[in-house]
């Protein structure tokens, strides 16, 4: 098995040492090729330098009998970072990786594995164990107290809660304007409707109109800072952009075989592609063409200048 496996690897080739740090779970973070080598890489040097630094020199071979060398220079203090470490290998492999997103080759992977750190790798999976574990205590102990909630509605308030979750379903598979409408009536209604309206909307969900109501530079929309904190945890797209016509383009048009027309557009801006039974595009967001921009509202001139909407409005 892969495990059996592992273990074989770690007692047979660990004898060059180990950096203290290095786990297992680092090299396989930005493990290139899955492929092992026919035969353990062979050291021939282990030194430390005047000012501490580690320097290990492997061969190791490769197919049709090539043999290729491994460098790696390791800094005194190892901060559990595989990018303090200078890593260099002469197969082709590692040439064509070397301007793009670091990986490790098949041999650097396996001369890297006999330095691995086996007693910070266990202390490494203790501590996931243990993040699980009470990860999963909190949870239960969540799902118990929801639970004794239920049941005390129930109790108190028998079909209530049923009525009020199945109501609120209703509304969302209409529109919320609806809900909102309903409720902003019941504030007129009564002190009592208002005081159960508190209640169920403190000032921590609502809070008070803020003194300064702030203009977003980018849609144009006044907001109340206070709710934009709000939603922003929630994750709530508060400012939405429309593409720019100016940066979409028609790519072609297509014929169906009953006759209809759909043509397909892209947004140079964000690379965001649609179709659409009209062969012009009106700078407006719908289903079909989402949003160019969906986040949050910004009141900073500089960070909107920098996203040159205005250029690409113009």
């Amino acid at each position: 098995s892969g495990s059996a496996s592992t273990e074989k690897r770690q007692q047979g080739t660990n004898t060059t040492g180990k950096i203290v740090g290095l786990t297992l779970n680092m090299l396989d973070s930005i493990r290139g090729s899955k492929n092992e080598l026919q035969s353990d890489p062979i050291i021939i040097l282990n030194s430390e330098r005047a000012n501490g630094d580690r320097v290990f020199i492997w061969q190791a071979g490769g197919s049709g009998g090539r043999v290729y060398r491994i460098e790696v220079e390791v800094p005194k203090v190892f901060s559990n970072s595989l990018k303090e470490l200078v890593i260099s290998c002469s197969c082709p492999d590692a040439f064509k990786r070397k301007d793009k997103t670091k990986r490790l080759c098949k041999h650097v992977y396996a001369c890297l594995f006999t330095l691995v750190d086996w007693e910070g790798h266990r202390l490494e999976l203790d501590q996931k164990k243990a993040k699980f574990v009470q990860k999963h205590e909190v949870q239960k102990t969540q799902l118990d107290l929801k639970e004794q909630i239920r049941k005390e509605q129930e109790s108190k308030l028998p079909g209530e809660r049923e009525r009020i979750l199945f109501g609120l379903l209703m509304y969302s598979q209409q529109d919320n304007q609806g809900l909102i409408e309903m409720l902003t009536e019941k504030v007129d209604q009564s002190v009592e409707t208002l005081n159960l309206l508190s209640k169920l909307f403190t000032s921590k969900e609502m809070p008070p109109k803020a003194p300064q109501q702030l203009s977003c530079y980018r849609c144009g929309l006044h907001y109340d800072p206070q709710y934009e904190s709000i939603f922003k945890t929630t994750n709530k797209n508060t400012c939405r952009m429309a593409h720019p016509a100016s940066m979409v383009q028609l790519d072609e048009s297509i014929v169906h075989k009953n006759g209809i027309i759909r043509h397909k557009f892209t947004c140079v801006r964000c690379k965001r592609m649609w179709f659409s039974e009209n062969a012009s595009y009106q700078e407006l967001i719908t289903e079909q063409t989402g949003s160019c921009y969906a986040g949050s509202h910004c009141s900073d001139t500089g960070v909107v200048a920098k996203e040159r909407w205005q250029q690409t409005q113009e």
